[in-house]
């Protein structure tokens, strides 16, 4: 069975689905929301009595942005956990959640990758959670003003069907990689080479040395590179336009309903039902389109029950990771991404809480910088694998480390500057650009360097070392804010956590090499 253009198409189906959620409500609004509900319900630091909402807080006076960071502050807004036994910082009560929420995801996703691998039902999984992820988040209408926790539940059970859904999507690129028809590929090769037989025989006689040493893995690894970067591509493509049309049509909703309704909590959390309406509404195309795909060898398991299922998986898991010492390479690549991951995560949500809260920008001018961040995504994501791998012939190696540098200007500019609107702007288009390339890239070498048949154990692998990181992060970044009360100590963290990933990605890791390991895996 060979992987065509209907199947691709049906499988960008699902980024078109979840990607605004992760775009808008995870990336953009459920910071917005979370910090204004602790802020509503906070005290004053300096008395935990006075409510913040009461009490006019001055703005954060930054005139040396690289070294003022002080540790007390009496005007800080604190939100009392627990009937007051603890107090957080009402700015990093949305990272304590979103940090708790990928804790509870990396044990869902864990469990349903046995399912995945060993039964024919990766196409139900796929639409179960993309419908209650759905679900859960129209939920978010019926919040009110006094329940943080709620709201910190809810955007906890949608972010876990989202990571569900993530990597059950994942598996299935591995899936159509594998099966696409090379064959083509290999025919227009051999057509283009008879019509240029007189340039490379010149070639050949010129760089004769260079031509008798090429290794064949090296030759498959560039056709599995272009075709996996340029399906994830699509998807990621199709993920960033969608999410890209709901943010403009939520900046214009917003608008319209700061204008006939003023209580902000109101208007954020109407967006963000809507979406849960997008998300559970595209399962119905998903379901009726998506081929259900999965390796041959799953026709013996067809049997098996969902509990041997799921205990095959984690027995599956562990094999995989006790094995991964051997596979050194993808050792080492999850190793990079575990860094590489953390900060590029967490930037996005401590930008829109910096921006927040030492920029004072409103919720209208927020949701601006996701407007920008995903249409300079959607460039990013084309632009990379067409552009740069694609014309320019940058191997996927190459172009996952240019990323990781372009990303860290951003993190840097937040230490040394960043005091302005127009600042926050102008980084929202150049972080953009470096997401939707990671995004693509990343997927698109992971896909190809990973044994055959244990696409979803791998891609929960992948998963765990991706939210693993994400629990620290945030969780760290809080800790930062909860100390320091200034979220531009965060940008410090960031910047050092994405430093790390760099000598392993560029100088440990070696991408054909990890092609072989792969191949070799039992």
């Amino acid at each position: 069975m060979h992987t065509t253009k209907s199947d691709i198409t049906a499988w960008s189906l699902i980024a078109l689905a979840a990607e605004p959620y992760v775009v808008s409500v995870l990336g953009s609004y459920t910071p917005i929301l979370l910090e204004q509900l602790a802020r509503e319900n906070g005290v004053l630091g300096s008395d935990h009595l006075t409510p913040c909402i009461s009490h006019v807080i001055p703005p954060i006076i930054d005139p040396n942005p690289s070294l003022n960071i002080t540790t007390e502050d009496v005007n800080v807004c604190v939100l009392p956990i627990l009937n007051g036994k603890f107090y957080i910082d009402t700015s990093s009560y949305a990272l304590y959640t979103f940090s708790f929420s990928v804790l509870i995801q990396t044990i869902c996703v864990l469990t349903i990758s046995g399912i995945a691998d060993n039964t024919p039902y990766k196409k139900r999984l796929l639409v179960l959670f993309g419908s209650l992820g759905g679900l859960t988040t129209m939920l978010f209408f019926l919040l009110g003003s006094h329940n943080y926790y709620a709201a910190s539940i809810f955007a906890i059970l949608a972010n876990c069907c989202f990571g569900c859904v993530n990597v059950l999507m994942n598996s299935y690129l591995t899936l159509l990689v594998q099966n696409y028809p090379y064959e083509n590929i290999k025919n227009n090769n051999n057509n283009n080479e008879n019509e240029n037989e007189n340039d490379r025989d010149v070639d050949v006689d010129e760089n004769s040395s260079l031509i008798n040493s090429e290794d064949i893995n090296t030759i498959e690894n560039s056709e599995l590179g272009k075709v996996s970067s340029r399906i994830s591509g699509i998807g990621t493509t199709t993920g960033y336009i969608a999410a890209l049309l709901i943010q403009i049509t939520s900046l214009l909703s917003l608008k319209y309903l700061k204008s006939i309704h003023d209580d902000m909590i109101w208007c954020v959390k109407t967006i963000i039902g809507s979406i849960g309406i997008w998300w559970f509404v595209w399962q119905i195309p998903i379901g009726l389109f998506l081929r259900n795909i999965y390796n041959k060898k799953l026709l013996n398991n067809s049997r098996l029950s969902i509990t041997k299922s799921i205990k095959k998986g984690y027995y599956d898991l562990f094999h995989a990771a006790n094995k991964i010492k051997d596979l050194k390479d993808i050792y080492l690549f999850l190793l990079g991404w575990f860094f590489l991951s953390d900060s590029i995560t967490t930037i996005n949500s401590t930008a829109i809480l910096f921006a927040k809260t030492n920029l004072n920008m409103t919720t209208i001018s927020l949701a601006k910088i996701g407007v920008l961040v995903m249409i300079s995504a959607i460039t990013g994501s084309i632009l990379i694998p067409n552009i740069i791998i694609g014309y320019f012939k940058f191997d996927l190696q190459h172009a996952l480390i240019g990323l990781i540098i372009w990303c860290l200007c951003v993190p840097m500019y937040g230490i040394v500057a960043l005091s302005t609107n127009i600042e926050m702007y102008c980084l929202a288009i150049w972080y953009g650009v470096g997401l939707g390339g990671l995004s693509t890239v990343s997927k698109g070498i992971f896909s190809i360097i990973i044994p055959k048949g244990k696409e979803s154990v791998f891609f929960s692998i992948f998963s765990l070392t991706d939210k693993t990181s994400s629990i620290v992060g945030p969780f760290l970044i809080g800790l930062i804010i909860n100390y320091f009360h200034n979220l531009r100590g965060a940008f410090w963290v960031l910047s050092f956590i994405l430093i790390i990933s760099l000598p392993i990605l560029s100088i440990k890791f070696d991408l054909s090499r990890a092609r072989l390991e792969s191949q070799n895996f039992v």
